[in-house]
């Protein structure tokens, strides 16, 4: 059977890749170190990585039977695509998995501009609200 590694706690992956390989999912939530995933490269035919593990050629050296490197981040600065098609790794991205994420935060720091939340905080913090006032950061 295709054994695929999970390199941390990704929502939903482990549920999704079990109903059609033998899957491992690493049991701590922390960084893999290298050594540990040289090993993986080495015994497993898949990861699944995030932006924090860095596969580099030192790793891909030791990918004896990895087919498919499967990133679940944005872009790919962490991998070595050379060497990873050098050795016939296929590599994969997810591209919009920022996208709505990315929009939401714009938004919610435009408000919290305009509605000068961080000053309100400070001013809050620092003891100075009584009472409310019509005109207080209007």
């Amino acid at each position: 059977m295709v054994k695929i590694y999970i390199t941390r706690k990704i929502p939903a992956a482990e549920e999704i890749l079990k109903n059609h390989f033998e899957v491992e999912v690493n049991p701590e939530d922390r960084i893999l170190t290298r050594d540990e995933l040289k090993k993986i490269v080495r015994d497993f035919d898949g990861i699944v990585t995030t932006l924090a593990d860095k596969v580099d050629q030192e790793i891909l050296e030791q990918a004896i039977q990895l087919k498919v490197i499967s990133n679940c981040a944005a872009g790919l600065d962490n991998v070595d695509l050379q060497m990873a098609k050098e050795r016939k790794i296929a590599v994969f991205n997810v591209p919009d998995v920022t996208t709505q994420s990315t929009a939401d935060m714009t938004i919610a720091i435009l408000l919290s501009l305009i509605r000068r939340v961080t000053e309100a905080e400070e001013y809050v913090k620092k003891g100075l609200w009584r009472a409310w006032e019509p005109n207080l950061f209007f």
